[in-house]
């Protein structure tokens, strides 16, 4: 092998080493090298503990969670409780969240991670602020996008970097930001079996109503008390109504006035759920949207699942999607059919011989 020869190989041969090394570094869930540290070293898990208010803001829109006794509320959405269990998982995150893998420092690449300035209109991230209940802001970060499984199974973590700084990080941990109410509410606001419900009766404000029951085997729904003449059109159109009580999820709350309700009735549909529990879904129309009340009363081992019902959604009013309402409140002559009376059958005509 001539040197001229050995040369070229031993080139090739780093390249392809740069290039293997360049592989690995990028496919690393994270490098301890470049590690930056927690990502609040002035806090501890204690610190948690004195937090009054986290904010939360992301151009325009703005959302606070303030604690008030053992609860936190959304103070820009009337008050509404947050889940608890939501907000003590992201003080847990936060609190133990470390600056893993060091990212781009270039504009270009904060808005690809979604860490733009969040005064923007226009902007995908978040500014978080934690404070005391002097009003001291405790520590403050911009939340961008997450990474699934960044840092093996189940394990995602957060992109972020500090408000007066363009360097971005990968965080070890999953670090939830928003500002709508489903961000932070429970996610639903009633949840029950379709199995459970027994009875289901619905009422359209100028249209008759009706019952739907369940079969003796509990599988399936029909119509009670059909006219003579008429029928179920489709079989599984009680089913769909049932399914669709079974379950609401929180969008959107305001607080309700119960002498200055606003908008006009649309219907209501009481529910009878096993065991010993009546539910009652009452809508009104405001303009174009629906808002939704929720009364609920139970014996035995349902009062306690009642109680908490109510806890929550006493003197609220709640969105619901046009779609959900056309399900709910199908018309009595929309599920109804006239039966065909049967047709004598016709004798052939004898064939000639």
């Amino acid at each position: 092998m001539t040197p001229k020869q050995f040369a070229s190989l031993a080139l090739a041969a780093v390249a392809m080493l740069t290039l293997a090394l360049t592989v690995y570094s990028a496919s690393k869930p994270w490098s301890q090298a470049k590690a930056g540290g927690r990502m609040f070293a002035n806090l501890n898990q204690d610190a948690a503990a004195k937090v009054q208010t986290i904010e939360f803001s992301q151009g325009k829109s703005k959302l606070t969670l303030e604690k008030s006794g053992e609860r936190w509320l959304m103070r820009e959405k009337n008050d509404f409780p947050a889940s608890v269990d939501k907000v003590r998982t992201l003080l847990v995150n936060v609190m133990a969240a470390e600056l893993a893998e060091a990212k781009t420092n270039r504009e270009a690449g904060q808005k690809a991670l979604e860490l733009e300035n969040p005064a923007d209109d226009a902007a995908n991230s978040y500014l978080m602020r934690l404070k005391d209940a002097t009003g001291a802001v405790m520590a403050e970060i911009v939340v961008g996008k997450s990474r699934a499984e960044a840092f093996g199974a189940g394990k995602a973590g957060t992109y972020v970097r500090r408000p007066s700084e363009s360097q971005t990080w990968l965080a070890n941990r999953q670090i939830t930001a928003g500002v709508k109410l489903a961000n932070w509410a429970r996610e639903r606001l009633f949840e029950a079996k379709a199995e459970k419900f027994s009875l289901v009766t619905v009422e359209i404000d100028g249209e008759p109503s009706y019952d739907i029951k369940r079969d003796p085997e509990g599988r399936t729904f029909s119509l009670a008390n059909i006219p003579a003449g008429q029928k179920q059109k489709f079989a599984n159109m009680a089913d769909d109504i049932v399914d669709i009580l079974t379950s609401f999820n929180l969008d959107e709350s305001r607080k309700v006035d119960s002498a200055a309700l606003k908008g006009t009735p649309f219907g209501t549909i009481r529910a009878e759920i096993d065991p010993g529990m009546k539910v009652y879904f009452r809508v009104r129309k405001d303009g174009e949207t629906h808002w939704m009340t929720i009364d609920a009363t139970g014996t035995g081992d349902s009062l306690k699942t009642a109680a908490d019902l109510m806890a929550l959604a006493q003197g609220w009013e709640f969105k619901i999607p046009p779609a959900q309402v056309q399900r709910m409140f199908k018309k009595r002559a929309e599920l109804m059919e006239t039966v065909e009376a049967e047709k004598p059958a016709q004798s052939k005509p004898e064939e000639k011989k």
